[in-house]
This record gives C-alpha cells, structure tokens and sequence, in this order.
C-alpha cells in the first residue's frame, strides 16, 4: 500500500506545471516546434505576430 502512494505522488509532481526546471522551450524546439520565451508584454508582441504568421505550431513561453 505504501508503495502504490509513492508512486501516486510521484506522478503527481510529474504532472505539475510548477517545476521551474522544466525548458518548455527546449523541450519544443526539440520536437521540432518553433517556441519562445516573453517575460513581458512587449516582449511577447513580436513571438505572438511571428506564431500568428506562419502554419504550424508556436509555442511562447510566458513567465509571470
């Protein structure tokens, strides 16, 4: 019984967006999509008019 809670909670955290040593941008740009990072409103005008642009997927990271 113990082991099937380790092995919940680890999934758990496996599948949580709060793990800041995730490159969402590394992690697309290796699947081949064309991915960004905005750590503000200006600098997510140009990645969103480019993604807007063009066919296909875009990712833009936006970090709050």
């Amino acid at each position: 019984m113990a082991r099937g809670c380790q092995v919940k909670c680890q999934a758990r955290i496996l599948r949580s967006l709060a793990l800041p040593e995730l490159d969402f941008v590394r992690i697309a740009t290796g699947l081949g999509v064309e991915a960004s990072r905005a750590e503000t409103l200006e600098a997510f005008e140009d990645p969103f008019a480019d993604a807007m642009s063009r066919k296909g997927l875009s990712l833009i990271e936006v970090v709050l």
